[in-house]
């Protein structure tokens, strides 16, 4: 699949794994991002890949509407990067649980957030194991799902074990695999 192809309309179930080729990783999640957000929805950005001030500068770039998205960062902190703003809240570890949860429930609970976008599973996994990075994964989209908004789990395919993309694939409802887009 290419992005120019996917459209918010394919969004028909709640959980959706999207495995994409690390090299086009950023292009993907910036580009639907933006589809969703130009569609007219509100979400959450959670990011494991990138600092909060890298990840604004990108969304500035690509022109994508930020005012209708909170932010979750797991890196800024680490990198001593602090930011006061209502809509992003800098968690002091990526395994800091707790903190992270809380600040799902946060921005859940203020209201219209149609869409969470984990930004990337792949890069989760450098924190910590597989059975506890996946055990979270998967109650944040039992979060998501019970609140009524779509959970997007991006990841890096050649990164990962087959196995791996097997358990993500069994707790969501469709996946997208985005081919090579630097070979097209």
């Amino acid at each position: 699949m290419d992005l120019e192809d996917f459209s918010v309309s394919e969004l028909d179930g709640d959980v959706f794994l999207v495995l994409v080729d690390y090299r086009d990783f950023r292009e993907v999640a910036d580009g639907m991002t933006k589809k969703l957000v130009d569609n007219g929805l509100e979400g959450i950005f959670f990011s494991t890949d990138r600092d909060f001030k890298t990840l604004e500068a990108d969304l500035e770039y690509r022109d994508i509407e930020m005012d209708n998205l909170y932010f979750i960062d797991v890196v800024s902190k680490m990198r001593n990067l602090d930011k006061d703003l209502d809509n992003v809240e800098m968690i002091d570890s990526p395994t800091a649980f707790n903190d992270i949860n809380l600040a799902f429930s946060k921005f859940l609970d203020r209201g219209n957030v149609d869409f969470v976008l984990l930004d990337s599973f792949t890069s989760y996994l450098l924190y910590g194991d597989l059975k506890s990075i996946g055990n979270f994964v998967n109650s944040m989209a039992n979060k998501v799902k019970k609140e009524g908004s779509k959970f997007l789990i991006l990841a890096m395919e050649p990164q990962l074990e087959e196995n791996v993309v097997e358990k993500l694939e069994s707790i969501c409802d469709r996946s997208f695999d985005f081919d090579n887009l630097l070979d097209d």
